[in-house]
């Protein structure tokens, strides 16, 4: 397996991924196969009073549950599903009030053994904005017919 330099990464981004790490109670549910390649399951769950940083770690993360299915050769994310199991509220619900129940789906694919890139994105929300207007959306995206190209580049004197 390549093993590939470590990926510099800004403060604000540091701090989130600790957030998470904080956020969340995490098991190892098993090995799963998806589109034909080994997966490691793992559960996450809020953990009660985490220590967090970031806004949207406070707000949102420690109302999210839910499960990540983890490429074991590639180590990367290969789907996420998680629900709010509780109202996540922005400016104390003045602003925005996402309920619970609202889910979100990602998956990717790896293409011709090389690249990970997206499948399929559904996000379910249900909210209020503002005190007053009422949110129901569903949004699916889907990718496919991924295409390599090969482009070559001449500079003229």
């Amino acid at each position: 397996m390549e093993r590939r330099p470590p990926v510099a990464l800004s403060a604000r981004t540091e701090e989130l991924l600790t957030d998470i790490y904080n956020a969340y109670d995490f098991t190892v549910a098993g090995r799963e196969m998806r589109e034909g390649r080994n997966t490691i399951r793992v559960d996450f769950k809020p953990r009660t009073n985490p220590k967090l940083k970031t806004t949207i770690a406070k707000v949102f993360l420690t109302k999210a549950q839910g499960t990540a299915w983890i490429d074991e050769e590639d180590h990367v994310l290969a789907k996420i599903d998680f629900d709010l199991v509780k109202d996540a509220k922005f400016g104390g619900g003045l602003l925005v009030t996402v309920n619970d129940n609202s889910q979100t789906t990602r998956e990717w694919r790896k293409v011709n053994n090389e690249l990970w890139l997206p499948v399929r994105m559904e996000t379910r929300l249900k909210g209020r904005l503002f005190l007053t207007k009422g949110i129901n959306l569903r949004s699916v995206d889907e990718f496919s017919d991924y295409k390599k190209f090969s482009v070559e580049t001449k500079i003229n004197p």
